[in-house]
């Protein structure tokens, strides 16, 4: 079992076992200050300090500090493994038809442990050469009604992927949001140049011409983009994504 795991359910343990240390106390102090010979009350006070501090750790621990690992471990993989990675994301771009599951091969398996790359899927819709011009939008509506495997080779190509790792510590339970079965920290890959401003990233007008949205409806389908995501981003709600 991966260390952090464990480190993860003894916090949680140490967080109700101090939570119950907190609540007894007035019946345990006096019994233990006793029997250590404490017998002014004022003296005792280290002895209710104690479970309070460490149920104030818990709480700071779990609540405020990000589990997933931080940014410059997750920078440091893809360094580590940038060339294969590329490698299997043009074996995904490569795959003729969505039927065909593109890492069946043994080599793209094999490449997957190496790289520490749990899966790679599309996200955040087709990003044409131009996403934000009016005839990226027509030409990719045009593949997409056309309905052959050549427009579906062409349109598999404008697809945003995002790279999942293997490793457990980028998925986890989090008691701040209860609510999401949990958070995660992936790779994310744009087959074109992506507009960023106002601390965002924008998807491409295609998305109007397959799906028109108002002004609104766009600007809250943009990504928030961060300095850096190594602690919780400010103002997150459930199911959101920082990028």
């Amino acid at each position: 079992m991966d260390i952090d795991l464990i480190a993860g359910a003894w916090m949680r343990a140490l967080l109700i076992g101090s939570f119950v240390w907190v609540l007894t106390m007035y019946w345990w102090v006096p019994l233990l200050a006793q029997a250590c010979g404490v017998r002014k009350v004022f003296l005792r006070t280290p002895f209710y300090i104690l479970p309070v501090a460490v149920l104030a750790l818990c709480i700071w621990r779990l609540f405020v500090v990000n589990p997933l690992p931080r940014d410059d471990e997750l920078i440091e993989h893809f360094r580590e493994h940038s060339a294969d990675i590329e490698v299997l994301i043009k074996a995904y771009y490569r795959a003729p038809q969505s039927s065909i599951q593109w890492d069946d091969a043994l080599e793209i398996q094999a490449l997957k442990k190496l790289s520490g790359v749990e899966r790679i899927h599309q996200v955040m819709g087709w990003w044409p050469a131009d996403p934000y011009s009016f005839e990226g939008a027509e030409g990719l509506h045009k593949l997409i009604t056309t309905n052959t495997p050549e427009a579906y080779a062409a349109i598999r190509q404008m697809e945003a992927l995002q790279v999942d790792l293997v490793d457990s510590r980028y998925r986890q339970r989090s008691l701040r949001y209860p609510t999401d079965y949990h958070i995660l920290k992936s790779l994310l890959y744009i087959p074109a140049v992506a507009r960023t401003h106002d601390a965002k990233l924008w998807p491409g007008v295609s998305w109007n011409k397959l799906a028109p949205q108002t002004p609104e409806q766009y600007e809250k389908s943009a990504w928030r983009l961060l300095p850096k995501l190594s602690d919780y981003p400010p103002n997150w709600k459930k199911g959101g994504v920082c990028i």
